[in-house]
């Protein structure tokens, strides 16, 4: 399926269609999500056939890994819909006319929220009805859960909204921000909530200490956003090569932006840092795929989707298996030697 042939520890597939997402299932299963409303499933990394699940009428737009395996995903027909480990799938809710737009998942329990224009949903768990928090000043553009699933975070027009539900009745706060806020990410101790932004810059908010700062730089918009694991480090695309942000500058008004590994005549598209180790992989708008090690601040070129923006990567939660996918519908699993080694 590449124009690398074949490589040891990495297996190719291609699923004609436009890859939205990619994640590890609870379970060990890899799913990709599809923009012809299907979802492509994996049993495990390294097995030989794929099997696919026709959920949406129309395309899926946002996924997330349910609890128990398998995942949940929200689709242009109005739908959420969790597909199980077995392939058996239920609607958890329906808005019909609507676009169900952004999903998120507690990281330490069933709680579930999605996103429909201006108003924001809450499932406690996915056999509980959904509460709807309320509207928003303007559509949802991403939603976030902080590590300890005490917070949500909504993205918009204007800055973000924090729903926190850590005390006996759940608070409202609000973050003023510039511009067309998109796609929200905690980092790994809760203190910061990174936010891209629609004129190509990030904004940074310390919830400890309240202060916000935008992150500038970039030749296009940073759409993409992780944190690495050790927390002292935030990635974005929006680059020709990785962008880092050291956070750990003591005393420095704003965090050292690091550029590397630039590449002529394309950029980066999406970014996924490893969960437990200073690694990152980067795709980039030609469909070439790049692992990085953080600390030498160094990345080595790993293999090519057949010349397709690359849209979507991820890993697994024991970090030794990583897939991604493109805009065409290639897409990849690998072990991580095989990704260092390459």
């Amino acid at each position: 399926m590449s124009d690398d042939g074949q490589i040891e520890g990495v297996s190719f597939w291609n699923f004609g269609a436009h890859v939205n997402g990619c994640l590890f299932g609870a379970e060990g299963a890899v799913y990709f999500a599809l923009a012809d409303g299907s979802v492509a499933r994996l049993a495990d990394p390294a097995c030989a056939s794929a099997d696919r699940y026709g959920l949406h009428g129309g395309a899926i737009l946002c996924q997330a890994p349910a609890p128990d395996g398998g995942l949940f995903t929200g689709g242009d027909d109005g739908r959420l819909v969790q597909l199980a480990p077995n392939g058996e799938s239920v609607d958890l809710a329906s808005l019909p006319g609507r676009w169900i737009e952004h999903l998120a998942v507690s990281p330490v329990s069933s709680a579930l929220a999605m996103a429909s224009g201006k108003n924001v949903f809450f499932f406690p768990g996915p056999d509980a009805e959904g509460i709807d928090l309320g509207a928003l000043p303007s559509a949802a553009s991403g939603l976030a859960f902080s590590p300890d699933g005490g917070l949500l975070a909504a993205a918009h027009y204007g800055g973000a909204t924090l729903w926190d539900f850590s005390g006996e009745s759940t608070s409202l706060a609000r973050i003023a921000l510039r511009g067309l806020c998109l796609t929200p990410v905690f980092d790994p101790t809760g203190r910061y909530l990174a936010v891209a932004n629609q004129e190509k810059f990030v904004s940074l908010a310390d919830l400890a200490g309240g202060a916000v700062r935008e992150l500038t730089g970039y030749a296009r918009k940073p759409l993409s956003l992780c944190f690495a694991a050790t927390a002292d480090t935030l990635l974005t695309s929006g680059n020709s090569g990785f962008t880092a942000w050291d956070l750990d500058r003591e005393g420095a008004d704003l965090p050292l932006q690091i550029q590397f590994a630039q590449q002529e005549e394309t950029h980066q598209t999406t970014v996924a840092a490893h969960p437990l180790f200073p690694v990152a992989l980067g795709g980039f708008s030609e469909g070439s795929v790049f692992v990085a090690e953080l600390t030498a601040k160094a990345a080595i070129y790993v293999f090519n989707l057949e010349a397709h923006k690359v849209t979507a990567l991820a890993w697994s939660a024991d970090g030794l298996h990583a897939c991604g996918g493109s805009a065409s519908g290639v897409c990849f699993t690998a072990l991580l030697p095989a990704l260092l080694g390459a």
